[in-house]
């Protein structure tokens, strides 16, 4: 079952692609990609994300449930990847807008709270080749990163419980000096307590990141 939401959009036709991913053409001749997740299969409830490409947001989300309580991890790798191949085509793209558009309204759009939030821990940088570097390798190994955070977070709920909480990983901009250097390649806060947003560069160990996310939650 496909569940689709669109605005002022009509579709023309749908493919079957793969892996339960579909792809919409719709009037404008513009096709974006769609995926159907299940969050909670015995809620009812599912999400529906869109890519510009096939090959986008096939890991972009994790979800597991520990002692009852629902942990949702979501990766903003591909965004950031998308933002310096924008400004690699075209430098004279304004930095904060383009910033804005493939990073920070996605974000919002996958976790209804305002792009605010992320105060400077997620900003534009004018090392967007290097960021692009550095984002590569972590998508690389995003499974593994996955295994570390969901590792972290069970042995946290086992000591104390709580309510479901989200988490928004993004690759750290290589012009914090302070959290590559000084915190070991690992940032975070948690908002509300139920939201926590994590900064990583590729140079992280599995120690440090775990720790950083069980001090968040």
């Amino acid at each position: 079952m496909a569940c689709l939401y669109m605005m002022r959009m009509e579709i023309m036709r749908m493919h079957e692609e793969n892996d339960g991913v579909s792809s919409v053409e719709f009037e404008e001749k513009t096709t974006k990609y769609i995926a159907v997740r299940a969050i909670n299969g015995s809620e009812g409830r599912f999400r529906v994300e869109w890519w510009n490409r096939k090959d986008a947001g096939a890991d972009t989300l994790s979800t597991f449930t520990h002692n009852g309580q629902e942990i949702e991890i979501n990766y903003f790798f591909e965004e950031v990847l998308e933002y310096t191949k924008a400004k690699s085509k075209d430098s004279d793209l304004n930095n904060k807008e383009t910033f804005t558009e493939y990073v920070l309204k996605p974000f919002e759009d996958k976790s209804s709270l305002d792009q605010a939030m992320l105060n400077d821990i997620v900003s534009p940088t004018s090392r967007t080749e290097q960021l692009g570097k550095n984002t590569v390798p972590l998508l690389e190994k995003q499974e593994q990163i996955n295994h570390w955070i969901e590792d972290a977070l069970r042995d946290s709920i086992e000591l104390l419980p709580g309510e479901d909480v989200a988490i928004y990983i993004f690759p750290v901009n290589p012009e914090d000096w302070f959290t590559i250097d000084k915190l070991k390649g690992v940032g975070g806060f948690a908002y509300f307590e139920n939201n926590i947003v994590v900064a990583i560069d590729p140079s992280v160990q599995e120690k440090t990141l775990k720790y950083t996310v069980a001090h968040e939650i």
